[in-house]
């Protein structure tokens, strides 16, 4: 798992205080541009835009779910299973 921050990079220490604050231990990356929408449509071309947004990707690139604000922590847990199955192996 990564996370992308859209601020830009002068607010880099607030995006920092709420990841240390969310305990977020994956890689997180600042996207460092005005322009928002670019790195949208470089994550997937198929969502909208806006943010937050949440994509699961498996290996290959095939996009196994998406969803445009906060996400639902059941409904990403299902696709994960869906895509692992109930036990890792």
């Amino acid at each position: 798992m990564i996370t992308i921050s859209a601020d830009s990079s002068s607010r880099k220490s607030s995006v920092l205080s709420l990841l240390k604050k969310q305990q977020a231990s994956c890689r997180n990356y600042l996207f460092d541009s005005q322009d928002q929408y670019q790195l949208m449509t470089a994550l997937d071309k198929d969502l909208l835009g806006g943010v937050p947004c949440t994509i699961l990707i498996r290996p290959g690139g095939e996009v196994i779910y998406r969803r445009l604000g906060t996400i639902d922590p059941l409904e990403l847990k299902k696709a994960i299973v869906g895509y692992l199955g109930r036990y890792y192996k």
